[in-house]
């Protein structure tokens, strides 16, 4: 099972009660909001991918119907980054695959995951954490990184006006954007909504 749901980047997951579930790695809107209001200590910590790992030269081998069914071989590579780093080669099987542009495509996906995701973050948080799932987006915000600004609401006056528990400073010549971790009135599970704010706003929000 896992293999025919890694034929499109996904995982198979068998929650133990009689329920399965096949989760996709792929673009989805974030369904939480991580500060370090809510993280044990206030701290996050990073750690990359060993450079070994980031493999900037792919060869995929399937079956090719236009070779009698006969094993082929594509390959995908990263000039730039093989400039950089030197050759850094993978090979694998593109299993159940019999089209070229499939398994050209199934290689473009590792060159690019083993090659752009390579921050890791960890950290420790309360049971907000036991309502995430494998392969869910989340957001982080922490100003040690340059990674946005974050605060936490005090009181809300109105639908539209609320105070922070400690005021931001939005420095001039930027656009922002505000996010709101809440929870979804028809499904009781944690989204995040994000807001444009009014292009060249500076100053002091409290």
């Amino acid at each position: 099972i896992d293999y025919i749901c890694g034929i499109f980047g996904g995982r198979f997951f068998d929650d133990g009660d009689g329920n399965a579930v096949i989760r996709i790695d792929r673009d989805q809107a974030a369904v939480q909001l991580f500060t370090p209001e809510k993280v044990v200590d206030g701290l996050f910590s990073y750690s990359f991918t060993d450079i070994a790992s980031r493999a900037n030269d792919v060869t995929v081998s399937f079956i090719n119907p236009d070779l009698n069914w006969k094993e082929d071989r594509r390959t995908v590579s990263l000039p730039d980054h093989i400039v950089d780093y030197g050759r850094i080669p993978l090979n694998f099987v593109a299993v159940g695959c019999t089209n070229v542009e499939e398994a050209k495509r199934r290689a473009r996906y590792k060159l690019v995951t083993g090659t752009t995701e390579t921050l890791i973050a960890n950290f420790k948080t309360n049971r907000q954490g036991a309502y995430i799932s494998p392969y869910d987006v989340i957001l982080i915000s922490d100003d040690d990184i340059g990674a946005g600004y974050h605060g936490r609401i005090a009181s809300r006056s109105s639908l539209s006006e609320f105070s922070l528990i400690d005021p931001l400073f939005l420095e001039s010549g930027f656009n922002y954007r505000v996010c709101f971790q809440v929870v979804d009135s028809n499904t009781g599970n944690y989204r995040v909504v994000k807001y444009e704010l009014q292009p060249g706003i500076s100053g002091t929000i409290n």
